[in-house]
């Protein structure tokens, strides 16, 4: 108990400290005029990007954790969008993950099974950020040469070498019909492990290509109200920004990652070239957006009706 309200307070202080420091150092009326150039329209065509966005997270959760009977599994993608709603009072989107963990519980698989897919989903999800970060690098070198930069792209590019091998060393043990050694790790982690390395394949591309369209969505979400707020930043740059502010977002030192995903946009905009004030009203919006979204498709998920009846017996 302890731990959690040290926790509660680092969060609510790093909170303050990163909106005070932003908005302090933010011109007033610039950040005012860039809100205000955020038609009804723009906001109407990124709302439809981030709810495209939750529904194919909530879609690749269907694939990967439906039972083996199952092509996609009704009741986990019911159970991926009430998941969604956590996400807005929890750190690091942990919320999610935790809920289905728990959902899984008395199904095929259990919550072993279940937490096995939550890091495959993780794994992928950080590869394509990875992946999208060092396309825009390369693509925008001339803009983006510059010590953070450069020291973010070594760090992204070792981290996408390290998820490839752990991703071919699981397969390698179903391609070989291989087992953990019973010393290697507890029970658990084995059957975790395991289950990874006999996920069909067709599953496994399937969320491959699911996490690389939720994260174009979500991009051009973003993209989309930065464009119009006067961010004045070619595209390459604001997906390279874009990919550091989400991973500075998950950094368990605010909540939500308030005031930090903000000022590291606007900060690194600033560096790139661009419009400070802009970019701080363009992550506000595009976050504040896409979580009182995910939060009402959540909740109207979890007050309509369930899946349980559509799914097939055995």
């Amino acid at each position: 108990m302890p731990t959690r309200r040290a926790r509660v307070i680092l969060g609510l202080l790093g909170t303050l400290a990163a909106l005070v420091l932003a908005l302090w150092l933010i011109d007033w009326p610039a950040l005012l005029g860039a809100f205000a150039r955020l038609s009804p329209g723009v906001l109407l065509l990124s709302a439809v990007f981030s709810i495209a966005t939750a529904l194919l997270l909530a879609v690749r959760w269907a694939i990967l954790a439906a039972g083996p009977g199952d092509r996609i599994g009704p009741q986990e993608f019911h159970d991926a969008l009430v998941g969604q709603a956590f996400n807005m009072i929890t750190p690091a989107a942990l919320g999610a993950d935790a809920y289905r963990v728990v959902m899984a519980g008395g199904r095929e698989g259990g919550r072993t099974s279940a937490m096995a897919m939550v890091v495959l989903e993780r794994l992928l999800g950080f590869a394509a950020y990875a992946a999208a970060f060092l396309l825009a690098f390369a693509a925008g070198v001339d803009r983006l040469a510059n010590e953070f930069m450069g020291g973010a792209a070594i760090f992204f590019a070792g981290t996408l070498v390290v998820l490839a091998v752990l991703l071919i060393a699981a397969r390698y043990l179903a391609w070989f019909g291989m087992r953990l050694p019973d010393f290697f790790a507890p029970a658990r982690a084995r059957e975790a492990i395991g289950q990874v390395a006999t996920l069909p394949p067709w599953r496994f591309w399937c969320a491959v290509a699911l996490t690389l369209a939720s994260l174009g969505t979500w991009l051009l979400c973003l993209g989309i109200i930065a464009t119009a707020s006067g961010v004045d930043l070619p595209a390459y740059v604001i997906v390279a920004i874009a990919v550091v502010t989400e991973c500075a977002r998950l950094l368990p030192i605010s909540i939500q990652g308030i005031g930090v995903r903000e000022a590291t946009f606007a900060a690194l905009a600033v560096q790139a070239g661009g419009a400070g004030a802009p970019a701080f009203a363009a992550c506000a919006t595009a976050y504040a957006l896409h979580f009182l979204l995910s939060g009402f498709l959540g909740i109207a998920a979890r007050t309509s009706f369930d899946y349980k009846q559509l799914r097939r017996p055995g």
